[in-house]
């Protein structure tokens, strides 16, 4: 699992991982499948509680939003609406860890201790 914050549009989803105790801002750029369309609204949502989504924005071609919470697997949904009515979903899983563990993509989880 690379630990990448920016989605790419063109793809579906991004996996992503942080510790407990961060809070990152992550980005779906959107200007792949705009064309000369533009965004007119962005919204963050996720069904699975513990999650706390804060600092929602947007451009005309990207939104963000920052993203915390407990330990866990999270499925974060950024659904924009564009200027031409066009309504558009990618996705953001997300695995929040113990502050003590990390993640080697050859080896999988560790514990510090």
């Amino acid at each position: 699992m690379i630990n990448k914050r920016e989605l790419n549009a063109r793809y579906q989803t991004l996996s992503a991982s942080q510790t407990e105790d961060s809070a990152q801002t992550y980005t779906v750029n959107w200007a792949a499948e705009l064309d000369t369309d533009t965004i007119s609204t962005s919204t963050w949502t996720s069904e699975d509680s513990g999650l706390i989504i804060a600092n929602e924005s947007n451009t005309t071609q990207s939104a963000s939003a920052r993203l915390s919470g407990d330990t866990g697997r999270y499925r974060i949904i950024n659904k924009i609406v564009t200027a031409a009515g066009d309504t558009m979903e990618r996705y953001i899983d997300l695995i929040i860890m113990e502050n003590d563990l990390y993640y080697s993509a050859d080896w999988g989880y560790y514990n510090y201790r």
